[in-house]
């Protein structure tokens, strides 16, 4: 019985995908069944989960992303601009074979995402930047309502990444960063697994945001994500 009401299931679910781009995006971002199948060779996990969640109560107007790779967070949020009927993300990466590329992909990632965009009909709510971070940084002229920072994870990349657009942060922003939970024990370990840089140090900047009197609140499990105020002594999270 469980095995029938599965297989209707997913003949009812494969019809809605084919006919509804919502639904597709949905399933290929938040059904575990369709996700796994995405190819999103992502390592965000459930977190594009809270992504959408955040974007859709702040329903913010601009959405800037620093580091898009394959774009299941870039979807998510676009996905959440849409349902809003409101936003644009604005995806910032080069796209090109660097040290914090997704694992598995070499890096060439433009296409698929843009492709995927064009498929979940959410081209109106993203542009996609090929460029650098440091380049856009230096032209960027918009206010900011949500800021995603998952590129450079080194220490002196994450801090530039943040001090270049930090201050384009509207009253009321928030920050979200990505790999904040490592220690040098579990990324000594991952290194030892695969092809990574030497230096994970967004945990270390967050630490210095903390002790300059920002506040945040961290969800814990690895890869760990961090949402922060980004106004001194403003809101304090719960513990």
């Amino acid at each position: 019985m469980r095995r029938t009401r599965e297989s209707m299931k997913r003949l009812l679910y494969g019809l809605l995908r084919r006919h509804s781009q919502d639904f597709r995006a949905r399933t290929d971002l938040f059904d575990d069944y369709y996700e796994k199948r995405a190819d999103w060779s992502s390592g965000l996990g459930h977190g594009n989960h809270l992504l959408y969640a955040i974007v859709r109560c702040l329903a913010p107007e601009v959405v800037v992303e620093i580091g898009s790779a394959r774009g299941k967070s870039t979807c998510s949020m676009a996905l959440a601009c849409k349902h809003n009927l409101r936003g644009k993300v604005y995806a910032i990466d080069p796209h090109v074979p660097n040290a914090w590329s997704e694992y598995g992909t070499a890096g060439y990632n433009e296409s698929f995402l843009r492709g995927r965009l064009r498929d979940y009909g959410l081209s109106d709510y993203c542009e996609v930047i090929k460029d650098t971070s440091q380049a856009v940084g230096q032209r960027w002229s918009q206010s900011i309502d949500f800021l995603f920072i998952d590129g450079d994870h080194s220490y002196d990349g994450v801090k530039a990444d943040y001090e270049r657009f930090a201050p384009w942060l509207r009253e009321g922003a928030l920050v979200f960063f990505h790999d904040t939970t490592w220690d040098e024990a579990s990324w000594k370990e991952v290194k030892s697994t695969m092809k990574c840089p030497d230096e994970m140090g967004v945990p270390r900047f967050l630490g210095d945001l903390k002790s300059a009197g920002l506040q945040s609140v961290t969800f814990a499990p690895l890869p760990g994500m961090t949402i922060l105020d980004p106004k001194k002594g403003g809101f304090e999270f719960p513990r």
